[in-house]
């Protein structure tokens, strides 16, 4: 279920890089008038890690988010709380985004565009029965963060995909400032 924040947009596919790990690739999706825009690439003084939402893009952010839940029913100021702390880092295809040898989560992960595949510990694949879709608007891991241990499942992107990432402190913050998102974890 921080750095170069002054990228203009751009109305053409998505820009990618090299990221160091694999073949990450970054870039927020934005939407304007219910057409997705991609953000232009500038180089990233943090070549494996997130890179923080551009102030630039988090109404259209915001917009996303309130087209899903708990954050349609969630209280303006909490959503906003939420978006100003966002970072985003962008997956190719078949990258592991999460997995039980990293230890406890430091994010809860927004699938903001693509789609990643939560594939169970064992005999798991991507068109497994087992195997649990995430597309547009999904949180994970909320088990893992909640109880602070590593995650069961591998988290892994089907297409191309961009997660918005809420750090863990800022995860139990949102737990305690919102009753709607409380209710939703």
């Amino acid at each position: 279920r921080s750095l170069h924040g002054d990228s203009p947009l751009a109305a053409r596919p998505y820009g990618s890089r090299t990221a160091g790990r694999g073949d990450r690739r970054r870039g927020p999706p934005a939407r304007s008038g219910g057409a997705i825009l991609k953000m232009a690439m500038t180089p990233s003084a943090s070549p494996t890690g997130p890179t923080p939402l551009p102030s630039a893009h988090a109404a259209a952010v915001q917009e996303l988010l309130r087209g899903h839940a708990p954050f349609d029913r969630m209280d303006p100021d909490h959503l906003e709380f939420v978006v100003e702390r966002l970072s985003w880092v962008r997956y190719a295809a078949g990258e592991v985004v999460l997995d039980s040898g990293r230890g406890p989560p430091e994010w809860l992960h927004l699938v903001g565009g693509g789609e990643v595949v939560a594939e169970p510990p064992v005999g798991g694949g991507p068109g497994d029965a087992d195997s649990i879709p995430l597309g547009e608007g999904s949180c994970f891991p909320l088990a893992a963060l909640l109880t602070a241990r590593p995650v069961l499942f591998t988290y892994r992107a089907l297409a191309e995909t961009t997660c918005y990432l809420l750090p863990a402190a800022d995860f139990q913050t949102l737990l305690e400032l919102s009753p709607v998102f409380q209710d939703f974890c």
